[in-house]
């Protein structure tokens, strides 16, 4: 394995992203080539943001305090919809412009998409870049929740009928292949992996066409993996990292709230789009 350092450019989206966004902006400095970090809700997200359209919770200032003061070789790009010409703070659509405003400004060989709350180990970042370069596709760690348990985070064919045992709605017989098409604690191929944690190179983010720009929030992970499989590009999760996420999975709470209303949006295109998916999981 090459001893150079991977030229990984890291990327955030961001709204409400406190109290783990510095923590992580920390630990990631020395090891990466450039942070992205775009703030700031679509209208979608309205209601969970500020009038301006920025994070209610500070998170905002504390990302341009930390490029003023822990930024010493100008490494952080802070991108808000104003920046890129949107005067009334909120980023048009879905989430597509959010998305391709990281992928325009990003000049590594490497990206790793990465939620503010994922616990990344910066030292399996040659491993990871190597794991890019061996399988040439797309690339996901396995993901422990912090008390140490898997996520199954890396996922088989999203069939409707395995999504709705998911929430408890279908026999859970369709749910075990869908959660764990490989085992919690091993490598290899699957149909798609959480966008929080997604790498790949940017030959092959551009070969895909970067982030789908059809859905905000929910289901733009899983049509990134599928549209890759239907190019020939292997989607692929490996064991040799193991990194921890503070998953909150808002869609997922039992009582009715946007996020399960978002959720349904994005799974009403996606289904449209992909009608395989109707059928018995396989």
């Amino acid at each position: 394995m090459s001893t150079t350092r991977p030229r990984v450019s890291f990327g955030m989206i961001v709204l409400n992203g406190l109290p783990f966004l510095p923590y992580n902006l920390r630990a990631l400095y020395p090891f990466a080539h450039q942070i992205i970090v775009v703030e700031g809700a679509a209208p979608g997200a309205a209601g969970i943001a500020a009038p301006g359209g920025h994070s209610r919770d500070g998170t905002l200032d504390e990302l341009r305090r930390f490029a003023r003061e822990e930024d010493p070789e100008g490494k952080m790009t802070v991108v808000t919809a104003e920046d890129d010409g949107h005067a009334d703070g909120f980023w048009p659509g879905e989430k597509d412009q959010q998305s391709r405003a990281y992928a325009v400004r990003a000049t590594g060989d490497y990206l790793l998409f990465a939620n503010p709350d994922l616990g990344l180990k910066v030292g399996d970042l040659p491993i990871l870049a190597a794991e890019i370069d061996r399988t040439g596709g797309i690339v996901a760690p396995r993901v422990d929740f912090a008390d140490g348990t898997p996520q199954s985070a890396a996922r088989g064919g999203p069939y409707l009928l395995a999504k709705l045992a998911h929430r408890g709605l279908a026999p859970k017989a369709a749910l075990e292949r869908y959660l764990w098409p490989v085992g919690p604690y091993e490598s290899g191929p699957v149909v798609w992996c959480a966008g929080g944690a997604t790498s790949l190179s940017r030959e092959v983010f551009d070969r895909i066409g970067g982030w789908p720009e059809e859905y905000f929030l929910y289901m733009e992970d899983v049509e990134l993996g599928v549209r890759a499989g239907h190019l020939g590009i292997p989607v692929s999760v490996t064991a040799a990292l193991r990194w921890v996420h503070e998953w909150g999975g808002d869609s997922r709470q039992g009582r009715l709230n946007r996020g399960m209303l978002l959720h349904l949006r994005s799974a009403v295109r996606f289904y449209t789009r992909h009608p395989k998916y109707l059928g018995l999981p396989r």
